[in-house]
């Protein structure tokens, strides 16, 4: 009936008579090669240099109690201490006096909301190889096709070719584009703002005066280029070295990184054209939501006291501000824009607002009239399966 061995069965009464229950509590096992002195003393070694390797923690335990251990009981020590093995982040080098600088840069500008970094316009420039990014990639592939010519990342010799670019951003969307023909000097990055600026002005309707955001590079700071950023009307925010993270554009930039390693150009002239056409098709509210977590970024540095941070991509921290300000907007829309103004960057006018309200009526319109069609169409043939039924 129990489809057991009798042996077993007496076993288990036999158990349950001695003890008044039959559950076996787990066993002692074999004797831990090392006592829990010797395993506090692994902790502390992790705990002091995060970057040692088993195998090291091991010859170093061996030493003290003068015996073999393993590599994987000194894992199994450390994991059972909480500690797991991971790839390291790479973040820039922050001394004292860049986390000084950061804190001071939070601070000042923390009142800043959300809507008036809209108006700001961020800038930078970046550097993309023609084979693609240099990172680890990942591929499907079976276990004896680790060599197959398909399934393995080519690498090339010290000629790889590349192509640096201008971009900028504010909340309206992207500026303009500019796919550099020389090294960026100081001549050169005044070149770039004559010509791109007013441009950028004119397609995202900004004000005359802007403000503006760039980084610490050697073109930057001359004398010669900060006259012509004066002569442009551009404000200079400043910005604090080795800070990648407060600079939303460096997020567009590792997108557009992203997506051409999608598929990889064959030649420069291609890469150039992808670059273009990869700039064009950002999305104009993934660059709002981008624009939009500066005062988040702004917090967690202050929050840090100037150190790393893990807003370098802010997408999903962006996305909660942009669910947060589509709720405010849709409760102040009486007053200020459209019922439909949470679509919509903070700066555009309200004859944009009063517009889009008016196709997003006509879609609804539609959208009813559809549906009453579908009801009426439903309703005719039951009445038709009702007659066939009688």
């Amino acid at each position: 009936m129990l489809e057991m061995p009798p042996g077993s069965v007496r076993n288990i009464v036999k158990y349950y008579r001695l003890h008044g229950h039959s559950v076996v509590p787990p066993r002692s096992g074999r004797k831990k090669i090392t006592d829990p002195r010797q395993d506090r003393r692994i902790v502390r070694a992790v705990e002091a240099s995060r970057f040692i390797s088993a195998a090291r923690s091991a010859a170093e335990v061996q030493k003290d109690i003068g015996r073999k251990v393993s590599k994987w009981t000194i894992r199994s020590r450390i994991h059972a201490a909480g500690f797991n093995g991971r790839s390291a982040r790479k973040k820039p080098y922050l001394s004292k006096k860049h986390r000084l600088a950061r804190q001071a840069y939070a601070k000042k500008y923390c009142e800043l909301s959300a809507e008036q970094w809209e108006d700001v316009f961020f800038t930078d420039e970046a550097r993309l190889e023609l084979h693609g990014t240099t990172g680890r990639v990942s591929v499907w592939r079976r276990r004896h096709e680790s060599f197959s010519t398909k399934r393995v990342l080519p690498t090339f010799k010290s000629d790889r070719q590349s192509v640096m670019i201008w971009g900028s951003i504010c909340g309206n969307g992207v500026g303009t584009l500019h796919i550099c023909s020389d090294s960026v000097t100081g001549e050169y990055y005044r070149h770039i703002l004559r010509s791109e600026v007013p441009i950028t002005r004119q397609l995202n309707g900004l004000p005359a005066t802007i403000s503006f955001v760039q980084d610490n590079a050697p073109a930057h700071r001359v004398k010669l280029t900060k006259t012509c950023i004066k002569n442009l009307n551009l404000k200079d925010l400043g910005h604090p070295a080795q800070s990648p993270d407060l600079n939303p554009i460096e997020n567009v930039l590792a997108e557009m990184k992203r997506e051409l390693n999608r598929s990889l150009a064959t030649s420069l002239d291609d890469l150039k054209l992808k670059l273009k056409r990869i700039w064009s098709s950002l999305d104009d509210e993934y660059i709002w939501k981008c624009v939009r977590s500066m005062p988040k970024r702004l917090d967690a540095v202050k929050r840090e006291l100037g150190g790393h941070t893990n807003l370098t991509s802010a997408a999903s921290i962006a996305g909660a501000i942009y669910q947060h300000d589509r709720k405010s907007a849709a409760e102040e829309c009486s007053t200020t824009r459209c019922g439909h103004c949470w679509a919509f960057p903070a700066s555009y006018s309200k004859e944009i607002c009063a517009a889009a309200s008016i196709y997003f009526a006509k879609r609804k319109d539609i959208e009813n009239s559809e549906s009453s069609s579908e009801s009426s169409s439903d309703s005719d043939d039951d009445a038709e399966a009702v007659d066939s039924d009688a």
